[in-house]
């Protein structure tokens, strides 16, 4: 949907344009002798209709591009976080109430290899492989007539590796006459009007078919469309005017800005991501992913108006996790508690960590909802249900509480990384070191799984922790008129229903919501 200046919806036109196509669609299709008739028109119109957005969206990029500057990408944190924790000195004595917990192992799930989707396109619409020789940079640009896709398998098809498992689409499209030239709005007009003149349509329907392959969520189509722009080009310049193109004709709401003649993605989020600068059009926020922890960025020149129906906002929440290639490894860990040493262990895919490391600092709900993957679940209950099974639910409470404390160093993720980063479980579980945040995603994640009780992440100006519904005494927070037993995974030794001393007396900011898992 486009707007005008004040930000009032603009879309009658293309209501009017949408309307009259269906009509003549229907029209054709009551004159069709078969059904392949009927599906002939609609193809047909549906081209026309894109042809002419992306006509209509040629023309927009044609007015003079606007200055927009910079905001500062938000922190997580008011304050610093501690660089030494506080230990309790001995542990309490744990008083032993509620039901006894029986651990349940989930059921061992097979382990598909994802394959490639299958290329079904026309071979008439391969096109012959271009020659630099036989580019020119300023030659008229042509429409090719578009033709209806039969059903037949291409043998010949681009393969490369997305977080070790293969991606293929196939060659109907080229992209080596493409270039960003003039580096500056022209440039970007051109690249356009010659990308858009291509027979794009099935190369988009492949990503979407990869996209549903991989079960993908927003954030791994922004890295499935930015390895694609690696694959088919080598010019940085021009890998972000594909990425743009293709986003765009995905559904998302992004934009192409212009940073000293640089072309720069920018993606709009709802939900803010921190750390990362952003550009306001209107009401909304555009965020630069690609220099997320990175302030070189300054005021860009870019368009008012979106690209028509690319509305999606980029949301980086992860309900289910990718479906990537299996290389399974396995990690060890240990813990001391009173006096005893306790070992477990866990499976992990090593490509599914790979994906997880490149996510920036988005909002916390992303982090405390995400799952683990089934091989890492199966395996890590398995391990650890003797040392929890058949107890007191307060006892088994504690002890993963325990557990989580005591499995890892401290560090602060700027000792650690150099940057604020907030782990999935996934993450906590690997790494040696972790800070507050990526132990309370682990905990509230394994409350929920194991005992299936409700948990929350409570945050405080330079601090989280976790606030758990189970009826013991102690440090408590209130939400929504209940109580909740604050369980810190950072505060070494601490119970359930202790507090850091510092916190005590202090409401949490805020209330991280996780779902039951």
């Amino acid at each position: 949907m486009q707007l005008i200046k004040d930000g009032q919806p603009v879309c009658y036109k293309q209501f009017g344009l949408f309307k009259l196509l269906l009509l003549t669609s229907l029209s054709l299709s009551l004159n069709a002798s078969s059904f392949e008739d009927y599906k002939n028109a609609q193809s047909e119109s549906y081209s026309n209709f894109v042809e002419k957005q992306d006509k209509a969206f040629s023309d927009n990029l044609k007015k003079q591009f606007q200055n927009f500057r910079k905001y500062k990408g938000e922190k997580l944190y008011e304050k610093p976080k501690p660089k030494k924790i506080k230990t309790v000195k001995k542990a309490p004595k744990i008083k032993k109430e509620g039901p006894i917990v029986k651990v349940v192992v989930p059921k061992k799930i097979k382990f598909v290899e994802p394959k490639p989707i299958v290329i079904k396109v026309d071979k008439k619409l391969l096109e012959p492989e271009v020659k630099k020789e036989d580019i020119h940079k300023h030659e008229p640009i042509v429409k090719p007539i578009k033709k209806e896709i039969e059903k037949v398998v291409v043998k010949n098809v681009n393969t490369f590796k997305f977080f070790g498992t293969d991606v293929q689409f196939s060659k109907t499209i080229k992209f080596n006459d493409l270039n960003y030239y003039p580096k500056n709005q022209k440039g970007v007009v051109n690249f356009f009007d010659k990308i858009s003149a291509k027979n794009y349509s099935n190369h988009i329907a492949e990503y979407k078919q990869n996209i549903k392959n991989l079960n993908l969520n927003d954030w791994g189509v922004y890295l499935l469309v930015k390895k694609g722009s690696e694959f088919y080009f080598k010019d940085k310049d021009s890998k972000n005017l594909y990425r743009w193109f293709v986003l765009n004709h995905l559904g998302y709401n992004v934009k192409l800005a212009l940073n000293n003649s640089k072309p720069i993605l920018l993606s709009y989020s709802k939900n803010t991501v921190y750390s990362t600068a952003n550009y306001r059009f209107g009401s909304k926020k555009f965020y630069a992913l690609d220099f997320y922890a990175k302030g070189s960025l300054g005021s860009v020149k870019s368009y008012p108006k979106d690209y028509a129906n690319a509305t999606k906002d980029m949301d980086l929440s992860l309900k289910s996790l990718p479906r990537l290639a299996l290389v399974k490894k396995t990690k060890k860990l240990s813990f001391k508690h009173l006096g005893k040493t306790y070992r477990y262990s866990y499976d992990y895919n090593q490509n599914l960590l790979d994906f997880l490391a490149t996510y920036p600092q988005a909002h916390y709900e992303a982090f405390f909802n995400a799952p683990l993957d089934e091989i890492t679940k199966t395996s890590l209950i398995k391990s650890i249900k003797p040392m929890i099974d058949k107890k007191q639910a307060s006892v088994a409470l504690n002890f993963v509480l325990n557990m989580v404390q005591k499995s890892f160093d401290y560090k602060t993720d700027d000792e650690q990384f150099g940057r604020e980063k907030v782990m999935f479980p996934q993450e906590t579980l690997y790494f040696r070191s972790s800070d507050c945040e990526d132990r309370a995603t682990l905990y509230s994640y394994l409350v929920e799984v194991l005992f299936g009780v409700k948990a929350f992440g409570i945050t405080y100006p330079n601090h989280m922790a976790t606030a758990i519904l189970a009826p013991i005494n102690g440090d408590s927070v209130d939400y929504k008129s209940t109580r909740y037993v604050v369980a810190d995974p950072t505060y070494i030794n601490a119970s359930v229903g202790m507090a850091m001393p510092q916190f005590k007396k202090l409401h949490p900011k805020k209330f991280i919501k996780v779902s039951q898992k």
